[in-house]
């Protein structure tokens, strides 16, 4: 039972990365998306949580689409500004934040860099 959650949770995910990218496809005045970067709630990507389920999504969305990504797994509260600076700063198209705990952190780096979709599970 738990498991079929977890599959549903992790579809669920996927297909709102999905529209999430698509969309960005179809409008006109944005560029393409060619390199995503996940941030992490304290955790691991392999944790059985949201962590792993938008990893998982992520991946498929990357393999599906010929993106390029990289991930950070937040060790402490205190990281995720910093975190997610790091791929805002280093160019990223697409920036996606696991957790209601990073709701913050992502409005503020959002609006710092403006040119950077973020997306937060």
């Amino acid at each position: 039972m738990q498991r079929a959650r977890r599959g549903v949770v992790s579809l669920g995910l996927l297909f709102l990365l999905l529209l999430f990218l698509l969309h960005g496809f179809a409008a006109a005045q944005t560029a393409a998306i060619s390199r995503v970067g996940l941030v992490t709630d304290v955790g691991k990507v392999d944790d059985r949580t949201f962590n792993e389920s938008a990893y998982k999504g992520m991946m498929r969305a990357v393999k599906e689409f010929g993106l390029k990504s990289a991930f950070i797994e937040t060790q402490q509260p205190t990281d995720y500004d910093k975190n997610i600076e790091q791929f805002a700063a280093a160019g990223y198209d697409v920036i996606i934040t696991v957790g209601f705990m990073l709701g913050d952190a992502t409005k503020k780096m959002a609006q710092k860099y403006p040119q950077v979709r973020f997306t937060i599970v």
